[in-house]
C-alpha cells in the first residue's frame, strides 16, 4: 500500500516548445520516479520526497516519446468513451453486467440518491432520484456523486463478504479492510495487514473481484510478487491469468 502523499501539486513542463500539464505527487518512503497517464486525469508523476524538480522534469523530458504515445492513447479512449450524461435509459456496469439507469426528477427533493433496492442478483435497474430543475452541470455532478456513494456502499458490502469467504479458504485474514478511490491500482496490502480496494472493482465480473481479493490476501504472506506469491495465488485461484488479462484490457471501462 502506498504511503500517504506528502504533497500534491499541479505543474507544467515545457517539452519541445509545448506546455505539458501534470500533477506531481511526492510520497514519504517512495524510492522510484513513476509516470502514469490516465484518461480524464492526464499525467501524474509519483516522486520521492527529496528528488529535485530539475531531476523530475528532466526525466519527464527524456520520456517524451513514451508520453506522446500514452497521451494519444488516452485521448483516443476519451473520444470513444464520452462523459456519461446519466440520462434515463443509460446503462451502468455492476459485477460485469449492464444495468439500466432509471432517472426520476422530483419536485421538493433536496439531494440526489439511488434507491437501495438493487443488489447483486443480476442485470436489472438502478433508480436514481434527482431534485427537479437542476442545470445540466449541477445535474451531472449530483448524479455522479449519488451513484458513487451507492457504488461505494455496494463495494464495501461485497468486498467484506468476499474477503471473509477467501480468508476462511486461505487462512489469511487482514487486520483492516477499506474501500477507496485510487487511480493507479485496484487493490493494495500494507505491511500491517491492511487491505484496500478501489470501489470501481464492483463493476467487474465476479471472477475478477475474487481474483483481486485472493491476490491481496496472498500479500499477507508474501509482500512481493515472487514465484512463491504467484504459486499461492494459483493454488486458490487457478484461473488468475484470465482475470489479470481482463483487468489489463478492460479495466478502463470501469468508470462513472
Amino acid at each position: 500500500m502506498a504511503a500517504p502523499a506528502v504533497s500534491e501539486s499541479a505543474r507544467q513542463v515545457v517539452i519541445d516548445g509545448a506546455e505539458l500539464p501534470y500533477v506531481l505527487v511526492r510520497r514519504r518512503g517512495r524510492r522510484r520516479l513513476t509516470l502514469t497517464v490516465e484518461p480524464r486525469h492526464g499525467l501524474r508523476v509519483l516522486a520521492p520526497l527529496r528528488l529535485s524538480l530539475r531531476e523530475i522534469e528532466g526525466f519527464i523530458t527524456r520520456e517524451r516519446d513514451w508520453l506522446r504515445e500514452r497521451l494519444d492513447e488516452a485521448a483516443a479512449w476519451e473520444q470513444a468513451h464520452p462523459l456519461r450524461r446519466f440520462e434515463d435509459g443509460e446503462t451502468l456496469l455492476l459485477l460485469g453486467e449492464r444495468w439500466t439507469l432509471r432517472v426520476r426528477e422530483e419536485l421538493g427533493r433536496s439531494r440526489a440518491r439511488v434507491e437501495r433496492g438493487a443488489r447483486f442478483e443480476g442485470p436489472g435497474t438502478i433508480t436514481l432520484r434527482l431534485p427537479e430543475g437542476l442545470r445540466a452541470g449541477e445535474r451531472r455532478e449530483a448524479a455522479a456523486a449519488a451513484l458513487e456513494r451507492w457504488y461505494r456502499r455496494l463495494a464495501k458490502e461485497l468486498l467484506s463478504a468476499r474477503v471473509a469467504h477467501w480468508s476462511a479458504a486461505t487462512g489469511l485474514a487482514p487486520t483492516r479492510l477499506s474501500v477507496r478511490d485510487t487511480r493507479s491500482r485496484w487493490g493494495s496490502c500494507s505491511a500491517r495487514g491492511h487491505l484496500s480496494f478501489n470501489w470501481k472493482i464492483v463493476m467487474a465480473p465476479p471472477a475478477v473481484v475474487d481474483y483481486l481479493v485472493v491476490h491481496e490476501l496472498c500479500h499477507l504472506r508474501h509482500l512481493d510478487h515472487s514465484p512463491r506469491f504467484w504459486t499461492l495465488v494459483g493454488r486458490h485461484c487457478p484461473d488468475y491469468e484470465r482475470a489479470r488479462r481482463w483487468l489489463r484490457r478492460r479495466g478502463r471501462e470501469l468508470y462513472l
